[in-house]
C-alpha cells in the first residue's frame, strides 16, 4: 500500500499537475494509496487536499504544530496548540518524509526554496523515490 506525500511551497500554484498526478495515483492504485501532505491553506499542498478528497483517496496532513488538529491530521491532539516556532515547518515535512514511500515536491520554477531543497534532500538520503515537478 503506497503512502504518497505530495508537498509544495504555499506561493508555488500548480494546480493542473497536481489534478493529474492524483488523477493517475487514483487510476493506478485505487483508494489503497494514501495521500500525504503538509496541510498548507495556499498553493500546491490545497490543491492536494483538494484532488485527494475529490477522488476519495485516503488523505492525511502533516500541518504544523501551531495550527491545531483538524478532521485530517496525522498527530493526535496533544501534538497541537503549541506556540508557532521555525522549527514546526520542517518538522512536519521529516515525520511526512518517514511515513511516506514515495515523494513528490511542486517547486516553482526559477525560484529555490531552500525548506523543500532541505526536504528532499533528506528525503533522497533515506532512500525514498523523489519526484520535483
Amino acid at each position: 500500500m503506497p503512502w504518497i506525500g505530495i508537498i509544495g511551497s504555499p506561493t508555488c500554484h500548480k494546480q493542473k499537475k497536481v489534478q493529474e498526478l492524483i488523477f493517475k495515483i487514483s487510476r493506478t492504485f485505487g483508494n489503497t494509496a494514501t495521500i500525504l501532505s503538509g496541510g498548507n491553506a495556499e498553493g500546491v499542498e490545497k490543491d492536494v487536499k483538494k484532488y485527494a478528497l475529490k477522488f476519495e483517496l485516503p488523505y492525511i496532513e502533516f500541518n504544523p504544530s501551531y495550527t491545531g488538529q483538524n478532521l485530517y491530521s496525522a498527530e493526535p491532539a496533544e501534538y497541537y496548540g503549541k506556540r508557532i516556532h521555525p522549527t514546526h515547518f520542517i518538522h512536519r515535512y521529516e515525520k511526512l518524509i518517514y511515513s511516506s514511500t514515495h515523494l513528490f515536491i511542486g517547486m516553482e520554477d526559477g525560484i529555490e526554496d531552500k525548506l523543500l531543497l532541505q526536504i528532499k534532500k533528506k528525503a533522497e538520503k533515506l532512500s525514498k523515490k523523489v519526484v520535483v515537478f
